[in-house]
Parts: structure tokens; C-alpha cells; sequence
């Protein structure tokens, strides 16, 4: 890519003139006895002029950054707020969903987090004194139910032995009677039943069975009172210290409460993320390129809702040579014209240069950004811009037309026009080149005449010289 530089039109203007008004002179002026070369010679003087240098390429005008827009929760559409074309800013709504089933979402979650939230207030503060003395007193009420069924229990035993010895007693005193009875002849007596054996065999024999009824019945009341009253009183205190316990704030009941809360939070968060993406909404300030939904549409069926672009500031990146790319800086000022709008320019700015070049065919290119604003409708993504970037300008500096020189080795050299109208070769250091005219920093003085157009036998170069 060539490098174009501009300079100051009045200064051009003015030399163009001079060097006119020069050749008419040296025309009128100059002897019949003059050589044909001499008489068509054309001079100019060395003055001071303004130099611009500028790198021109071209590229696609290009958006800051396009979006596909799709609702993050599915639902049925309520309502589409813009069409294609239009102009939104940043946070407007575009479209939105029918949110009343999420609202309740919502309001149940609020609920749930309240419920959670009395639930570890309570645990934090743990029961009141009333709940905690009767708890106590319960605690021990339950013990001394307890303490008196095992004194029941220990006596139930010991008339159980009472009983126990009485039955052997009275079964001793059966077989005594029964061995006297015997001896007189017992049931083959017939006067057996008027005997006192007869009378104490009875006797033994009802007292024996009074007291094995009584030994059944403390046998009884010993295993109730071991397996019922007991056992019964033996569970009511375990009861009563479980509810006493419950008095108490334990750590890890507070910790289960607090996860329940913060479960609870999660879930608020969560029903209201949903009820703000039924919302769609511009997440930066650009243009509607395309609405692919309409009111009773299913999210579901519509993937990308709404497509965007940002247009400020706008930009294009355009290829630079190695050798163009090196004169390029960040924030150097740029002018954006485009044949599309013969009348349209803008100013821009470098914004950023590739660090890393792009090879093809041999040919390696960097990619330069340059970022422009406009408020003109007409100019539209995806038009070719062309881009003039200043890399340098200097004021009030020595300047020749760059036909004045000449290449000699390595320098540069101009033919000096002197007071007898010969000319000598002499050698200038040049600076900053605008393509047409270039810088002069030594050799030569403000005023001096120079040849415009070398055509000595020198070799006179038609390219710029930088």
C-alpha cells in the first residue's frame, strides 16, 4: 500500500505558480544565444510551506458489536416493543413475556424464606423460662413415678415370698393331716367322717388352697408391676428428658435452620431471576437489526428473539504493509470519506494496531482499527470507507517539488541555479515527504533558485522520495 501524502494547498498553489510565472520569464529573458535545453528550463525558489503525511488504505464499515437476544426462561410472549430498524438505548425493554405464573414463583418463595427465617429466630432463642420449668418438672415428676414403681415392685416381691411360704406351709400341713387320716383307715372308715383326722385333713385342705390362690395372685401382681409399671415409668422418663433436652439451643440445630434459610434465599433469587428474564431487554444502546417473535409466541420455538448492533462508535480495519504499518500509532487522527456519499467525511482515530502480521501469498499485512462517529443515517455496516491517517505534519519548513530531486548514491541532490544562470549539483538532506514535495533540513537556503524539472544528463527519478 503506497504512501500518500498531502500538502498545504496555497503552498502548492503558489509554487505551481512561481514556477509558471519563472519559465515565462526565463522564456522572455533569456539571449537568442542560449541552448534549446536552457531555454526550456524551469526554475523554482526553495520557500517555506506546511507538510502532512498520511498512510491510505480502505475497508468495511464494521458495527462495535452485534448480539442475538433470547429469553432466558420459557414462557409464552405478551408483548414485542420494537420492529426492525429502530433506535434503542441501553436497558429498554423489547419484549416481554406473560410473567403471572413466575410472579407467584416469586411470592411463594418470599413465603417459604419467612417460615425459615421464625424457625431459626426460634431455635436461636431457645425456650422460654415457663416451657423450661415445666419441662424440669415434668422431668422429675417422672422420676418419682419411676422410684415408686420399683418400691411397688420390691414389695409385690416380698408378699410373693410371704405367699410362696405360706402355700408350702399349708401344703406340709395337707400331708400331715392326710398321713393322720390315713391311719385310721381313711375312706374305708365309716365313722371316718366324724374324726378329728377327718376334720383337720379338711382344714389343712382349705387353707392350703387359700393360700395357693393368694400366690397366684402376688404372682401376678409381681409381673405387672416388673413389665407395666415399671417399664411404663422407665419410658416416661426418657420422655421427659428427651422434651427437656428440646429446652435446650443446640448447635447443630441452629446450623440445619440457618442452611434452610439460606436454601430458602437461593430459591427467592432464583424465582426472581426467572421473573426478570421474562423482560427482554437492550444491553447496550444500537440498532434493531431483526424481531423473529410476535405476541402468543412460545419462547421455545423461537431460539433468538431479537438481533442488535452497536453503532458507536462504528469501525474499520483495513490492511497495512510492514512498511506502512511501522508510521502508524494509536489515536492518530484519521479522515473517512466513502464513494457511496460523494459529499460525506468524517474524522476517526486509531484505536489499535495488531501486534502480529497476517501472511498470504508471500505478502505479510496487520490489521489496523480505526473507530469513527457519525450521525448521518445514509452511512450504513457494511459500506467500503476510505481512510486517510496522518502519521506526521510539520509547519513553516523548507520544502522543493520532489521532480527537483535527484538520486546520487545513497543522498539526494538539486541543480542550483546560480546568478549567471549556470547550474551546480548540490547535495540536501531531506526530511518529511508529503509525495509531492519534501522537506529540505541542510544543504540548502530559503530562496534559492533550483531546477523544477533536472534534465541534464543526470538520471532523474519519478517516484517519491521519503
Amino acid at each position: 500500500m503506497l504512501t500518500k501524502i498531502r500538502a498545504n494547498w496555497k503552498l502548492i498553489g503558489g509554487v505551481v505558480f512561481v514556477v509558471l510565472m519563472i519559465g515565462v520569464a526565463l522564456v522572455i529573458a533569456t539571449p537568442p544565444s542560449n541552448a534549446r535545453a536552457k531555454q526550456t528550463q524551469q526554475t523554482v525558489v526553495v520557500q517555506r510551506g506546511n507538510l502532512t503525511a498520511t498512510v491510505t488504505g480502505n475497508g468495511t464499515i464494521t458495527a462495535e458489536s452485534t448480539v442475538d437476544l433470547s429469553f432466558q426462561t420459557n414462557g409464552t410472549v405478551k408483548r414485542v416493543l420494537v420492529q426492525e430498524g429502530d433506535t434503542v438505548q441501553a436497558g429498554q425493554v423489547l419484549a416481554e413475556l406473560d410473567d403471572r405464573t413466575l410472579q407467584a414463583e416469586v411470592a411463594s418463595a418470599h413465603a417459604r424464606l419467612a417460615s425459615a427465617q421464625a424457625k431459626l429466630k426460634k431455635t436461636k432463642q431457645g425456650a422460654t423460662d415457663e416451657e423450661i420449668a415445666s419441662a424440669k418438672a415434668s422431668l422429675q415428676s417422672a422420676q418419682v413415678a419411676h422410684d415408686l414403681a420399683i418400691k411397688e415392685s420390691e414389695t409385690a416381691s416380698l408378699d410373693f415370698e410371704s405367699a410362696k411360704l405360706a402355700v408350702e406351709k399349708a401344703q406340709v400341713a395337707v400331708g400331715v393331716a392326710q398321713a393322720a387320716y390315713d391311719r385310721i383307715g381313711g375312706a374305708s372308715n365309716p365313722m371316718i367322717g366324724m374324726t378329728q383326722q377327718a376334720k383337720e385333713l379338711q382344714s389343712a385342705t382349705l387353707e392350703y388352697q387359700s393360700a395357693l390362690t393368694k400366690y397366684n395372685t402376688q404372682l401376678r401382681t409381681v409381673e405387672t408391676s416388673k413389665k407395666s409399671k415399671v417399664e411404663s415409668a422407665k419410658a416416661n422418663i426418657e420422655k421427659a428428658k428427651a422434651d427437656f433436652a428440646k429446652m435446650q439451643v443446640k448447635a447443630e440445630d441452629v446450623a440445619m435452620d440457618q442452611a434452610s434459610v439460606e436454601q430458602a434465599e437461593q430459591s427467592l433469587k432464583q424465582a426472581q431471576i426467572n421473573l426478570e428474564n421474562a423482560v427482554l431487554k437492550a444491553p447496550f444502546a444500537g440498532v434493531v437489526t431483526a424481531v423473529n417473535v410476535v405476541t402468543g409466541a412460545r419462547t421455545s420455538n423461537v431460539p433468538i428473539a431479537v438481533k442488535m448492533m452497536n453503532v458507536n462508535p462504528l469501525h474499520v480495519n483495513l490492511k497495512l504493509s510492514e512498511n506502512d504499518v511501522v508510521k502508524v500509532q494509536s489515536n492518530q487522527p484519521v479522515k473517512l470519506t466513502t464513494d457511496s456519499l460523494k459529499e460525506w467525511q468524517t474524522d476517526g482515530k486509531v484505536s489499535y494496531i495488531a501486534p502480529l502480521g497476517e501472511s498470504a501469498s508471500g505478502v505479510v499485512t496487520f490489521i489496523v482499527r480505526v473507530d469513527f462517529v457519525t450521525a448521518d443515517p445514509r452511512v450504513k455496516v457494511g459500506m467500503t470507507a476510505n481512510l486517510d491517517i496522518t502519521t506526521a505534519h510539520k509547519d513553516n519548513v523548507l520544502v522543493v517539488p520532489n521532480t527537483a530531486l535527484l538520486p546520487k548514491g545513497n543522498e539526494r541532490i538539486v541543480q542550483v541555479v546560480g546568478a549567471d544562470g549556470k547550474t551546480s549539483e548540490v547535495e540536501v538532506q531531506t526530511g518529511l515527504s508529503d509525495g509531492s514535495f519534501t522537506e529540505i533540513t541542510g544543504g540548502i537556503a530559503e530562496g534559492t533558485r533550483i531546477v523544477a524539472f533536472p534534465s541534464s544528463g543526470t538520471v532523474r527519478s519519478s517516484m517519491p522520495f521519503p
